[in-house]
């Protein structure tokens, strides 16, 4: 089995119902190990929009990188994302799914006409995605490492918080009280 870590988000309609229903969707060929809090946070790059929703999803599959990319983006469609093309980049999403790690390895590549890099070339900049990442390291006793540089997640938050250039990354990260209830099966520590 392959570990997997996603980041979710989304900035359109009911936002929580959204996250939940794209994890149904994932559970379908995923067996989840741990999903963090809800995060709601500031858009980056296009201000212009509602603020989103995050989490992030750490899970095991057979499926290669390729297939599990292909999968996701199945999902994201199914869900009604609306292309790029037609909203931007950085604009407005129902859904959003991005693959952050995927078995420690660092890969460039192209799928299905799409370059798909891994780790996710923003993920360290981004406390919307950091800060979820910190809740399942502390959930399941795993301690997330980019695979070339070895940085931690605790040093990447460190960083941005020190840096103003990222201030519209973390000035609204806010925990949110409620849960997306899921049976999560019980993991020893581990490094990934």
């Amino acid at each position: 089995m392959k570990k997997i870590l996603l980041s979710l988000g989304s900035n359109i309609g009911n936002k929580k119902e959204n996250l939940e229903n794209v994890i149904s969707y994932i559970q379908e060929k995923f067996s989840i190990i741990a999903i963090s809090d809800i995060f709601e946070t500031s858009p980056v790059d296009l201000l212009q929009q509602a603020d989103f929703f995050n989490l992030c999803l750490l899970a095991e599959t057979t499926m290669s990188l390729e297939e599990s990319f292909l999968f996701l983006q199945e999902i994201e469609e199914k869900m009604g994302r609306v292309p790029c093309s037609k909203r931007g980049p950085k604009g407005p999403r129902i859904i959003d799914i991005d693959i952050i790690f995927y078995n420690r390895q660092s890969t460039l590549t192209t799928v299905d006409g799409k370059t798909l890099i891994v780790p996710h070339p923003s993920y360290s900049k981004r406390l919307f995605v950091l800060a979820p990442m910190r809740d399942i390291e502390l959930q399941t006793q795993t301690e997330f490492r980019h695979p070339i540089t070895r940085q931690s997640v605790r040093r990447y938050i460190e960083q941005l918080k020190q840096t103003e250039q990222h201030g519209d990354d973390i000035q609204k990260v806010q925990k949110l009280s409620s849960k997306i209830k899921i049976t999560r099966p019980r993991q020893s520590a581990m490094i990934f």
